[in-house]
C-alpha cells in the first residue's frame, strides 16, 4: 500500500528477515490475505495492524508486481497489490504487538522522492519505489496498475 502523508512523503517500514540478519529492506505496509478476504479488505487490515491507522478509504489501486521471496527455509510467491492512500502524517502504533511479520520490523519512516533518490547501500521494495513514487506525485494514476518489477 502507498501511504503518502500531506508533504508528499511515503511512509515505508524497515525488515530484516530472521535467515537474513546482515541486511534489510524499505518496504511499504502490506501482507498476505486471509480465508474469503478481499485485497482490500486485507489492505486495511495489514494497514491496521503494521501502524494502528483506522478509518480510512482506499484509492485506486495503482501498481502490481509479482515476487519470489524466501522466509527461512521456505519460498513464497506473492501477488501484490499496491493500493493509494493520501491521509494527514500519524503517530505509528502498531495494533499487533508481536507476531511473525511485526518482530521483524525495525523502523518506520516517511521518505521524500529526492530521499528515496539519494538513498545509497539501501534495499528497497519494489526497488524504484522513488521513481514509481515520483509519477503518481506527479498525478499520473494509471488507468490500470503497472508492473513496478521487483
Amino acid at each position: 500500500m502507498l501511504v503518502i502523508d500531506e508533504s508528499d512523503r511515503v511512509l515505508l517500514l524497515r525488515t530484516q528477515l530472521p535467515h537474513r540478519k546482515e541486511s534489510s529492506v524499505w518496504l511499504t505496509p502490506g501482507g498476505g490475505l486471509k480465508p474469503d478476504e478481499t485485497h482490500e479488505e486485507a489492505a486495511l487490515r495489514e494497514l491496521w495492524e503494521e501502524t494502528g491507522l483506522t478509518g480510512v478509504e482506499l484509492g485506486p489501486w495503482v501498481w502490481r508486481r509479482q515476487v519470489v521471496w524466501r522466509w527461512g527455509d521456505r519460498a513464497y510467491e506473492a501477488q501484490e497489490r499496491f493500493f493509494l492512500l493520501r491521509v494527514p502524517r500519524f503517530a505509528i502504533s502498531p495494533a499487533v504487538a508481536v507476531d511473525l511479520e511485526t518482530e521483524t520490523v525495525l523502523e518506520y519512516r516517511w521518505w521524500s522522492v529526492p530521499e528515496l533518490r539519494a538513498a545509497r547501500g539501501m534495499s528497497f521494495a519494489p526497488s524504484r519505489v522513488g521513481e514509481h513514487l515520483a509519477a503518481i506525485l506527479e498525478g499520473c494514476l494509471p488507468n490500470t496498475p503497472i508492473d513496478v518489477g521487483y
